[in-house]
């Protein structure tokens, strides 16, 4: 719930009451916090007048309270400033960027030299107490799964990938900073053979591979396992919904090494299937990089979750406002053409919980 601690102040340009332009609003306001670190209570009921106050509020822990102080200027920038005792609000808008990860793949030589690099999307699945790192199997073995020949001009096969991942670093008065590191992983074995895992049934016509990764011991990661965001609404993703691919297009990030929302729209039927593969289409003028990157469906107003059963037209379950659910794994588009039709394709998320679960051993292009 939103209460008002203190008064609005305005100052005008011009002292003409019909003609008064806002050009910076000072406010205190009261806050609590709900299970997932947002604001509580209807946003802006408080403030009819300025609905943009209960959005800008720094998410907190759960059940946290606290005063903050949100200055607006008449560019429409909101800065936000804790009052003393009072965490500071984080700087990052929304917890999944946390979960992707750029990812770089080389084929190394002989001496141990990486020899040229690739570029891609991935990110952080956790699962019966293993940690994942999801991305699709035309990024590890440089081969198209339909035809199997080589994507890249050299034809080279890489054996080695890194990803970057985000480390809490103890900083003073019992605060964090964030250390960005690059890890490596061997994509093959001792003898050679692919540590990834595939689709039970299509192998690497569903073109996801889970690659167990082991945490460092005694580290604390800002970066997260996607399926572990509490934020998830269970909903039935519907054709036209929006949708996010959080990647990196030609290598491009969001500043800090994090992910580029990149907007689309689910084009196809979610729940039939494609060339009788568990895949669907979406929208979107995306760009080479972006291969393995997570997508997040969003529902805006109403949304009913999933075995939802009520007798009345609203239920308790109901949730109103923007509603996001785990869609898939995104492998690129179904042509090469920038300008051409710009429709991606979307693995579907049973699909990937099918591999991380059931998974067969992976094998590489020539096997």
């Amino acid at each position: 719930m939103i209460s008002a601690g203190c008064g609005v102040k305005e100052r005008c340009r011009d002292s003409q009451p019909s003609r008064r332009q806002l050009t910076s609003v000072s406010v205190c306001v009261s806050v609590s916090f709900d299970r997932h670190g947002r604001v509580s209570g209807r946003p802006g009921s408080s403030f009819p007048n300025q609905p943009y106050l209960a959005d800008r509020l720094p998410r907190a822990g759960i059940g946290q309270k606290g005063r903050y102080r949100i200055t607006a200027g008449k560019d429409g920038e909101r800065a936000l400033g804790a009052k003393q005792n009072v965490p500071p609000p984080l700087t990052v808008s929304h917890s999944l960027s946390w979960a992707a990860t750029r990812v770089h793949l080389s084929r190394e030589t002989p001496s141990g030299e990486p020899g040229p690099m690739a570029q891609a999307s991935g990110f952080f699945w956790a699962d019966r107490g293993k940690l994942f790192l999801i991305t699709n199997w035309h990024n590890v073995t440089g081969c198209n799964p339909g035809t199997l020949l080589p994507i890249s001009e050299m034809g080279l096969t890489p054996n080695i990938l890194f990803y970057e991942v985000a480390i809490k670093s103890p900083g003073q008065n019992g605060s964090f900073h964030c250390r960005w590191t690059q890890r490596r992983v061997e994509l093959f074995d001792a003898d050679q053979r692919p540590r990834w895992q595939e689709h039970p049934v299509h192998r690497r016509l569903v073109d996801v591979v889970a690659l167990e990764i082991i945490p460092e011991p005694n580290v604390e990661l800002f970066s997260i396992p996607i399926n572990t965001w509490d934020g998830f609404v269970d909903f039935a993703p519907s054709i036209s919904n929006d949708a996010f691919i959080l990647g990196y297009p030609l290598g491009l990030t969001g500043g800090a090494r994090f992910p580029i929302w990149k907007r689309a729209s689910i084009a196809s039927e979610p729940k039939i299937e494609l060339d009788g593969l568990p895949k669907l289409l979406v929208d979107t003028a995306s760009r080479k990089g972006m291969s393995g990157s997570p997508v997040i469906a969003v529902n805006s107003g109403w949304t009913r979750p999933r075995g939802v059963i009520s007798p009345s037209p609203i239920a308790d379950e109901d949730v109103f406002g923007r509603s996001e659910a785990f869609l898939g794994v995104y492998s690129g588009r179904v042509d090469d053409d920038p300008m051409g039709a710009q429709i991606g394709i979307v693995w579907r998320a049973d699909a990937l919980q099918e591999i991380v679960f059931e998974g067969v051993p992976g094998k590489g292009p020539f096997d």
